[in-house]
């Protein structure tokens, strides 16, 4: 799966995401999204396409802002250290699981 391809799913509905923190490399599985329903009515206009669409550069490539479904609060993960993708029902291919 590419990031577009996570962003556009994350964009429609509720996704199950298993990632490696990076602070402790412990797992950690989170509910989230990017659909407008789930998200908070304020946070609602912190929503801005520059900051869901990735500007390319070194630094944040492949980070990508989340809701958090159950916390109601905004979550940053890396793209590579996700290891699982659900959706209700079935499992999204990704192409760095180890």
């Amino acid at each position: 799966m590419l990031i577009e391809e996570l962003i556009d799913n994350l964009k429609n509905g509720i996704l199950i995401i298993t990632f490696k923190k990076v602070t402790d490399d412990s797992m950690r599985t989170m509910r989230c999204s990017l659909e407008e329903r789930f998200i908070g009515r304020l946070e609602k206009r912190k929503i801005n396409e520059n900051s869901i669409k990735k500007e390319r550069n070194k630094t944040i490539d492949y980070l990508i802002p989340v809701w958090d479904v159950d916390k109601k609060s905004w979550r940053t993960l890396w793209f590579y250290t996700i290891k699982d993708v659900k959706t209700i029902g079935e499992q999204l291919e990704l192409p760095y699981n180890d």
